[in-house]
């Protein structure tokens, strides 16, 4: 919502401002019912192995944000995304987090008793 409100803003000085903002602003809430909308008509639409898509969709998103704090810069020195950066272990924590998926819905596919 904060990067919505930061893209709306016309002005590139007044951007990072706005998107420190706490208070969510017009695009920020345009944009959280968008998302929001279009997760709940994804959602409806898968029709089998749900939990195995969810599994992955929040697998994608983690290490989405592990990759995103490692490879980009910081427009600060000093922030909330430091800590994370100088703690991340590359490629452990990337493997670990997909090695842990693949071996989950690997057993809960084999032992689905629908398929037997």
């Amino acid at each position: 919502m904060d990067t919505a409100d930061g893209l709306g803003a016309t002005d590139s000085t007044r951007r990072l401002k706005i998107m420190q903002d706490s208070v969510a602003g017009t695009f920020g809430v345009m944009d959280a019912v968008v998302v929001l909308g279009l997760k709940t008509i994804a959602l409806s639409e898968i029709t089998s192995y749900r939990w195995l898509v969810l599994m992955i969709a929040a697998e994608w998103g983690r290490s989405g944000q592990v990759a995103a704090i490692t490879f980009y810069h910081y427009l600060k020195p000093t922030g909330k995304g430091v800590f994370h950066k100088q703690s991340i272990k590359l490629p452990q924590d990337l493997f670990l987090g997909l090695g842990s998926l693949l071996t989950l819905s690997g057993l809960l596919i084999l032992f689905d008793v629908h398929r037997w």
